[in-house]
């Protein structure tokens, strides 16, 4: 505060203690002589000390002139709207009004119910429909009565002795006789403001509404008394916090009730109203819209979704669509939407096809040089075909298989040095001392190759690698996904009680730069400033910015890149980045049971032939580590699609000779299998065939 500000203040309440204020006043401050219960002070020293102690202890409240504002600053609510009261408020700088009148009347439902009834809701700020004026004669009154017909259906009813709004629906600008758009405005309008203490005020009050709205059954049995929930539900996209904060506060029988009530009236909806059209359903898309908040898939909305029309609505930008609620939809539909656009992309280019032609003993520089060649977005947008040099194989999908399940094998061994493998983990995380910049962009176009042409790669990374893919932020708990043991001690750090500056921490990180060991500081000079229980949260959030972001900038600046030449897409916002993850890695699901009640027999097998019956019983009893060989010799990856093995359209074909191995067309995820006549020989047959993979039997 300054000087300037205290000693005004200084100087008013020396004037009120010694000979009063000169504001006309109904109730004067108690500090103020003219209030009868204030006792004037003759001694101007005296006086002087007291208003220093006031100025310092209560700045401007027990100011006289003060109080006249906050007199002048009564809200009448049949006078003005509430958004033009916090004008009025704003227009003085009387943010402490403000603040006052949300706390007070913002947090209890009673109090919200008062003050949000539409009382001045009319044709001319509405400038809709058609006005009509009639006048009615009763034997005891006369009244003017104006009757406006809405477009919505509802019905505003005004008389001039009692202007309170009524109407036949509730829609979006109305509930119960509150005016929704104003609620609305009114919010926004505070929020512009942009100062911390309105804004905490909103969001204090706000908790406070929601916690006295703890779920109860016999409270909420009526429209009326959902008012204060539906007032709730105007505060703008950042307090919708609140809300899910009033959720937590359930019980867990009440919150599963919540739930089971919004998804089986979805269910319900869908199961018994006729020809009910989804996409323009507005009951479902509110329940939708409250989904929201619990992140659940709905099943009967992803089986009833007319994909076409959702998906022309999102690229027409017409109409509903359920992309604006992505978490209902399931990965399959996601990944169904963008196959068609990347469908339509494909039909856009001049020629069909991207042509790598690579060599097998020098895949890596053959694939960098391919992509510099044809290093434009619309080059990358066409369908992929891989030629190996000097190898008669036609790429009909198995073959791209395969180089990508080369390339991903080559460019993550250890030798390359381009990732660091965690042990515990099984995952891959960048290398800081790697500055391969061409090969970095390569995995990038990979990985968005591989989403685009619908294929599975062996990667594993961390899930905040995906996370950082499709742009979301970053915190400390990512860490965990990259060094548990790294993670556990930082929380250590954030959590413990204990005097954390005899730990010796520093701001700084140890790094093995090539075998030679060096400092990053995090901050100017951060090597001698010891972590503290005052600043150990800039620490950690240093730590984890250079962890996570700066320490491989570098590396990721190029990986994205090449990830994002490829994939531009606006549908891959509508992925989580656990569902991008399962796109492009799969899953380990290992359930070949599965895959043998899906399986179809050509050529004149059926499941019941002894040959049949010998396979299966071999595959069952492979290790993991065959099973996936298996897998990657008739599908051309090892990786099990999002869904299961039950997803993989698999098929075995007879061959007669059963002096031949097996082979596979792996474009078609079909086996050729012969006729063998004993178990020991398909065993026998089918391990060589294993074995001896690559560039063998693959079309």
């Amino acid at each position: 505060m300054s000087q300037e500000l205290i000693r005004s203040y200084i100087e008013q309440y020396f004037t009120q203690l010694t000979r009063g204020c000169r504001e006309n006043l109904k109730n004067h401050s108690l500090y103020c002589c003219h209030n009868p219960l204030c006792t004037k002070i003759a001694d101007p020293n005296i006086a002087a000390v007291k208003a220093i102690e006031y100025a310092k202890s209560f700045k401007e409240k027990f100011l006289c002139a003060n109080l006249k504002n906050e007199e002048n600053l009564v809200y009448n609510k049949d006078l003005e709207s509430l958004l033009d009261y916090f004008k009025r408020c704003q227009q003085t700088k009387a943010y402490p009004t403000i603040i006052k009148f949300i706390k007070d009347y913002f947090s209890v439902p009673s109090r919200v119910d008062e003050i949000m009834v539409s009382k001045l809701l009319t044709l001319e700020s509405l400038d809709i429909g058609d006005k009509k004026k009639t006048t009615t004669t009763t034997t005891t009154t006369t009244t003017t009565t104006t009757t406006t017909t809405l477009n919505s259906n509802s019905i505003i009813n005004k008389k001039s002795s009692d202007a309170i709004i009524t109407q036949d629906k509730d829609n979006f600008y109305h509930f119960r006789g509150m005016n929704l758009l104003e609620a609305r405005e009114t919010f926004n309008y505070l929020l512009s403001l942009d100062r911390d203490d309105i804004t905490n005020a909103i969001v204090e009050a706000s908790t406070g509404l929601s916690n006295a709205l703890k779920f109860n059954p016999s409270t909420l049995n009526s429209a009326n008394a959902l008012k204060p929930i539906v007032f709730l539900l105007q505060v703008n996209v950042p307090m919708l916090n609140v809300l899910e904060d009033w959720l937590i506060n359930f019980s867990k029988d009440s919150f599963i009730q919540t739930l089971t009530n919004f998804e089986q009236f979805i269910s319900v909806r869908l199961m018994t109203v006729d020809d009910v059209k989804i996409a323009y359903d507005k009951p479902i898309i509110g329940a939708c819209a409250f989904l929201e908040l619990l992140k659940f898939y709905n099943d009967l909305i992803n089986n009833n979704l007319d994909i076409i029309v959702d998906f022309s609505n999102f690229s027409k930008r017409t109409g509903f669509t359920f992309t604006t609620y992505p978490f209902i939809l399931n990965i399959d539909i996601k990944s169904t939407y963008l196959q068609i656009e990347y469908t339509l992309q494909q039909k856009k280019q001049k020629s069909e096809y991207l042509v790598f032609q690579v060599r097998r003993d020098n895949i890596i520089d053959d694939a960098l040089n391919n992509i510099q060649n044809h290093k434009h977005p619309e080059e990358m947008k066409k369908e992929l075909k891989i030629q190996f040099k000097g190898e008669d194989g036609i790429d009909q999908g198995g073959v791209q298989k395969e180089f990508f399940q080369i390339v991903v094998r080559k460019i993550f061994d250890p030798e390359f040095g381009m990732f660091k493998y965690n042990e515990s983990l099984r995952t891959w995380w960048f290398n800081t001392n790697s500055l391969d910049k061409l090969e970095f962009e390569l995995i990038g176009i990979i990985l968005g190759l591989a989403l685009y042409n619908n294929i599975i790669l062996d990667v594993h990374f961390p899930l905040v690698v995906y996370k950082k893919l499709l742009g979301f932020s970053v915190d400390i708990d990512d860490i965990e996904s990259v060094d548990p043991e790294l993670y556990s001690s930082l929380i250590k750090l954030r959590d413990t009680d204990e005097d954390v500056s005899l730990w010796m921490t520093t701001f700084s990180v140890s790094i093995d730069h090539f075998g030679e060991t060096r400092i990053i500081e995090l901050k100017p000079g951060g090597d001698d400033i010891i972590v503290d229980n005052n600043n150990r949260h800039e620490y950690l959030q240093q730590y984890t910015h250079y962890l996570l972001e700066s320490s491989i900038s570098k590396q990721w600046t190029e990986f994205y890149k090449g990830f994002k030449l490829v994939c531009d897409s606006p549908l891959l916002k509508l992925l989580r980045p656990e569902e991008l993850e399962d796109l492009i890695c799969g899953v380990e699901d290992l359930d070949f049971t599965e895959l043998e009640k899906v399986t179809n027999y050509e050529g004149g097998y059926t499941k019941d032939d002894q040959t049949i019956i010998y396979f299966w019983q071999a595959i069952h009893n492979l290790s993991n580590d065959m099973k996936k060989k298996f897998l990657s010799f008739t599908t051309g990856s090892d990786r099990v699609p999002y869904g299961g093995l039950a997803k993989i359209h698999f098929s075995i074909h007879k061959q007669i000779d059963s002096d031949r191995l097996p082979s596979a067309h792996t474009c078609f995820n079909a086996l050729i299998l012969p006729c063998y006549p004993t178990k020991e020989k398909l065993e026998d047959r089918l391990m060589k065939a294993l074995n001896n993979a690559e560039g063998f039997g693959l079309k």
